[in-house]
């Protein structure tokens, strides 16, 4: 009796384990067997690398679909070995320059050996001129300075929290030198250690610029006056073309008062501000002689900020005549 129960239980672990590797082999089957378009999007899910990582070694028709694709690609190296970059380098970029859309510059491993589109050597130091990339991000001033490529229809550039610039140091003339500042329309500068005069010196080198985004405004009463005499503060106001600004740090009215006139041609202000300066702020943005601004966001703002805003126009405090709208923890004024 004991035996014919082993004899069951054996039988039954024995089915358990070819209905799993019959399972398993058919779920293998039916990735293979996925249309390639719907493999494409599966891949647009993912990040470049490790499709590269997964894929381009698994068998000759996921390479192909890796390298004769014609779709954009989006770089973003992570950190990885020297090996593992010289392979992906090799194997993915160099073949694909054409394609890539976006590179994402990230640079804990490439600080001490930057190489991400061309091996330089005595004999190869030509430079790569990458026309598809549209947006590029910088992690710091060793990136600027080790990259040897050229992308010359870039529109869009992040400049990431790792850089640390000192007032009397030039990254202009670098920037210039990878990618032409005249043709950018979206600034992103993420550093928290980047001078308020030294923003408005870079903004003079990107005379189109349209969107622009930043961090901090160290700012005193006592500079105030100072920053707004500064010569080339006067010139960028008669100059820029600036049409949507976001700043991320808590924002006061004399802030608001040099971004207004720094930025003649502002429509959309995105800042974070205190609720107890709400009433002075909207009091000076909601002013007839700002033509151009039509629209403000606070972010982020909770429903006490809405619940406030709605009794400072129910009292008076505040003109009515525009349009209000509070969603995901975000305030917006449309006039």
């Amino acid at each position: 009796m004991e035996q014919i129960k082993r004899q069951l239980c054996d039988n039954f672990e024995e089915n358990k384990r070819k209905k799993f590797i019959t399972k398993s082999d058919c779920n293998v089957t039916q990735i293979e067997d996925l249309a390639n378009e719907l493999i494409y999007e599966i891949f647009e899910y993912l990040n470049s690398y490790n499709i590269y990582q997964s894929f381009f070694h698994l068998n000759h028709r996921f390479r192909s679909l890796l390298v004769e694709s014609f779709l954009p690609l989006k770089i973003h190296i992570p950190l990885i070995s020297s090996s593992s970059f010289d392979s992906y380098n090799q194997d993915m970029i160099m073949p694909n320059k054409q394609r890539i859309h976006s590179i994402k510059i990230l640079n804990t491993f490439m600080r001490k050996n930057y190489e991400l589109h061309s091996e330089i050597t005595a004999e190869n130091e030509n430079q790569i001129i990458f026309k598809s990339v549209d947006l590029v991000q910088i992690q710091n001033e060793m990136a600027i300075n080790q990259c040897m490529d050229y992308f010359p229809n870039t529109t869009q550039l992040t400049l990431s929290d790792g850089f640390s610039i000192s007032t009397y140091r030039s990254i202009e003339s670098g920037l210039n030198r990878i990618l032409p500042l005249q043709q950018i329309k979206t600034l992103v500068i993420q550093c928290h250690h980047f001078s308020f005069l030294k923003m408005i010196k870079l903004l003079s080198y990107i005379p189109n610029l349209h969107r622009l985004t930043f961090q901090t405004m160290p700012l005193f009463k006592e500079n105030k006056i100072s920053i707004e005499q500064n010569e080339q503060f006067q010139s960028l106001c008669k100059t820029n073309s600036v049409a949507t600004v976001t700043f991320r740090q808590i924002c006061t009215l004399d802030k608001v008062q040099i971004l207004i006139i720094l930025f003649p041609h502002l429509q959309h202000l995105v800042m974070n501000i205190q609720m107890k300066d709400m009433e002075l702020i909207l009091r000076f943005l909601l002013n007839k002689n700002n033509h151009n601004l039509v629209l403000l966001s606070f972010k982020p703002a909770s429903g006490v900020y809405f619940a406030h805003l709605n009794h400072l126009i129910k009292s008076g405090a505040l003109a009515s005549d525009h349009r209000r709208l509070h969603a995901y923890r975000e305030l917006h004024l449309w006039w």
